[in-house]
């Protein structure tokens, strides 16, 4: 007769293990979860600031109706600031929304391997409480 003492605790050491993996696979779906909307956020804004620098460039140039140094002004204003600061807030959300593409694809490959590791104690413990039941038969 095998030590079922000894069975029971690596058992229960599987079950324990197969338990906080379950928990680590949970709190990464709740951030992948976040982060998909995040990212989906910071595309719609991407193509938000796309749309409006467009809209802003296209009047960089004003019908030939306005004239003189404010048609200049306004101009050379769009051109040197305004057209600038949308491209740098669009640059900005562009390296925003790689890095969560990133932690996307790294919590992915977590929760992979947590679903592994989940499997793999389930099949571990579940040898031992068989080996345990036949020891008593």
């Amino acid at each position: 007769m095998e030590d079922t003492t000894y069975l029971r605790n690596q058992a229960q050491s599987y079950d324990n293990q197969r338990t906080q993996a379950e928990l680590e696979k949970r709190a990464i779906d709740i951030k992948l979860e976040r982060l998909r909307e995040a990212k989906d956020l910071v595309k719609k804004e991407k193509d938000t600031i796309d749309t409006l620098k467009r809209g802003v460039n296209s009047r960089k140039n004003p019908d030939d109706v306005w004239q003189g140094e404010k048609r200049r002004q306004y101009s050379e204003y769009i051109s040197s600031d305004l057209l600038y600061l949308f491209g740098t807030y669009y640059d900005q959300l562009d390296f925003m929304h790689d890095a969560i593409i990133l932690k996307i694809a790294e919590l992915e490959n977590q929760r992979r391997e947590r679903i592994w590791l989940i499997s793999w104690c389930f099949d571990q413990a579940n040898n031992l409480w068989a080996r345990i039941r036949t020891a008593f038969n």
